[in-house]
């Protein structure tokens, strides 16, 4: 590449190296085609000058492999972190209100009232279930159904602000003082009953 070799010898890098260097010489030096990649980190001193300002990848190691690997692939070298949905501000309790589900409704209420206020999710090999007050609410094995919509109604809560999770497992929801305050200034609704079948 820098003309050292023995006349007759290393004619195809020397080709090579004269389109390399015209290739930049025409971009004015900006880089956008070729990658210089190495297998030792002593190889480093063999990159062509003119390739010196660029990234190298040492791809004899895993990180070195992955980066040139998402660089071929047009992968960002990061992950942007999802966003949580935005929570609407509403103006009056009685339009939160309007809005909220009676199982979403009826969890606030039984949690604000209970004596630790906070709803827990639990998992385990039967499935889900769902406590307030320190007693299960709902469990999955029971009825899928009825369990999966107080499961989107804690979701519910959280998203408009009425609970929280300190923790960011997913177990334990604290109340907000939002949702201590949309209670307060509403009656709590009776408790749910389910209708047995007709036969």
């Amino acid at each position: 590449f820098r003309g050292h070799e023995a006349k007759g010898k290393g004619l195809g890098v020397t080709w090579e190296g004269g389109i390399l260097t015209q290739e930049l010489y025409e971009a004015q030096g900006h880089n956008l085609k070729f990658i210089p990649v190495v297998f030792t980190q002593d190889d480093t001193s063999h990159i062509p000058m003119p390739l010196r300002p660029t990234n190298y990848y040492l791809v004899s190691t895993p990180d070195g492999y992955d980066k040139l690997y998402f660089r071929l692939t047009d992968q960002p070298g990061y992950i942007r972190k999802t966003v949580d949905p935005l929570r609407k501000r509403y103006q009056s309790h009685s339009a939160l209100l309007s809005v909220l589900t009676a199982e979403a409704l009826e969890l606030l209420s039984a949690a604000v009232n209970a004596t630790d206020s906070f709803i827990a999710l639990g998992e385990s090999l039967a499935g889900g279930e769902i406590q307030v007050r320190g007693a299960i609410l709902i469990e999955e094995r029971e009825n899928q159904r009825r369990y999966a919509r107080y499961k989107a109604a804690v979701e519910e809560l959280l998203n408009l602000g009425l609970i929280k999770d300190p923790s960011s497992q997913g177990e334990i929801y604290d109340v907000t003082d939002a949702g201590y305050r949309l209670i307060e200034t509403t009656t709590p609704p009776a408790p749910r009953t389910e209708n047995p079948p007709t036969i």
